[in-house]
This record gives C-alpha cells, structure tokens and sequence, in this order.
C-alpha cells in the first residue's frame, strides 16, 4: 500500500546528505543550512528537500504512475514523517500518539511517523553487538562535532566532550529518557514490542549500567574488558 511505501522511503531518505553535527550546531555556527531553513528542523528539512531532487532526476522517479492526488499526499506524508524524526519533537510525538492512542482515534500519518522515530532510535534495541558497535560510531560522530565546538569557543555539548568519554552513561540516559518510554508506548498498540524489543533494550542497559559501575566507560576498555 501507499502507507507502507511511504515508510520505506521516509526510512531510506530521512537522513540524506546528513553532515555528522546536529541542528544546534548548525544554528550556533550559522550555518548555510542554517540560514536556508530559518533555524527549524534543519538537517530533516533538508533531507526532505534531497529526496525530492532525487525523485525529479531523470529514471529517479519511482512515485511516477501515482496520480496527481496520491503524489500530493505522498509528498506530504513523506515531509511530515521526515521532520518529526527531528529529536526536538520527540516528546510531543509521543504525546500525539499517546493521545490518540487513548482516544481511539490514531491516524495512519502518526503511527507511520512514530514507527519511523521508533526505527530510528532503536539501536539499544538490537543484540548487544550490534548496540555496542554503533554506540561506538555514534560517539565517534559526537566526538567529532565537540572537537569542533572546542576550536570554535563554543559550549560542548553533552557528551561530545572526548576528554570525559563516558559510553555507558550517555547510553544509559538515551534509554532512559527516549528509547524504553518510547518503546514502552508502542508496546501498549503492538504488544509483540515486549517480546522482539524490550527484551534486549533492558538486557543492554543492564549491560550498560554494568560497565559504568565499574569504571569502565571508554570504549577501548569496554572492548578489552568484553573480549
């Protein structure tokens, strides 16, 4: 159907063009893209705007035999799911699910939008090595961006800092504040959630709050410690 279409290439294009800093980097720096998008949404606006030069390439189209009707609500849908990936609307999604959830009324614009925020955020979902391996990316790309604010005298932001790695912290307050809530909730519309992701979201931060209880919070000894 149209609806799980509109997911795989919202899931495909979300982060086209994504740079490795986060939008208060971009706003802080005054970056072009910054300018470009008055400040909002940065980064997902201008994925968005990426996909859409794609699909007018020539032999790129592949929403091309939609009618006029369903290629205006396509477009729509897939700017609406973009933008609500931005971390910035990370709690009044929730709230909007959570509302619709209680009302009974839940559109199938917002339950595609939470299941693509759901994917995006999920990787203390997955077994632990994939976890532990793109939690080291992550902070790899963190680290990047306050190097950068470092030279450019600005506040580092929280985690970014390489001179006070701590891994296990900063996954444990991603879990805690974003990723169980969050998943929690969709447990509540799909309990199968409980089984295929909750699971393993509790055994890595367990795993986690290990690690940092015992000291070991740079990923070069979680790696020794672990092998």
């Amino acid at each position: 159907s149209l609806n799980i279409l509109s997911i795989f290439i919202a899931a495909l294009a979300h982060d086209l063009d994504h740079d490795g800093y986060n939008n208060a980097f971009h706003t802080a720096t005054e970056s072009e893209l910054a300018i470009c998008y008055n400040g909002v949404s940065i980064l997902e606006n201008n994925s968005a705007a990426q996909l859409f030069r794609i699909l007018k390439k020539e032999g790129c189209n592949i929403l091309a035999r939609l009618s006029k009707a369903e290629a205006s609500k396509m477009r729509s849908r897939l700017i609406d799911m973009i933008l609500d990936t931005d971390a910035k609307n990370h709690f009044m999604l929730c709230s909007r699910f959570k509302h619709g959830l209680e009302m009974k009324q839940l559109s199938r614009g917002l339950l595609s939008s939470v299941l693509l925020h759901l994917a995006d955020v999920s990787n203390p979902t997955r077994p632990w090595p994939i976890a532990q391996k793109w939690a080291y990316v992550v902070q790899a790309e963190f680290f990047r961006q306050g190097d950068d604010e470092k030279e450019l005298n600005l506040t580092r932001s929280p985690f970014m800092d390489r001179d006070d790695e701590n891994l296990p912290s900063m996954q444990g307050a991603f879990i805690d504040a974003i990723v169980m809530p969050v998943f929690k909730l969709l447990s509540d519309f799909l309990p199968k959630v409980d089984e295929e992701c909750i699971k393993s979201l509790q055994i890595n931060r367990a795993t986690w709050n290990m690690l940092e209880k015992k000291g070991i919070v740079t990923s070069r000894d979680i790696t020794a410690f672990l092998e």
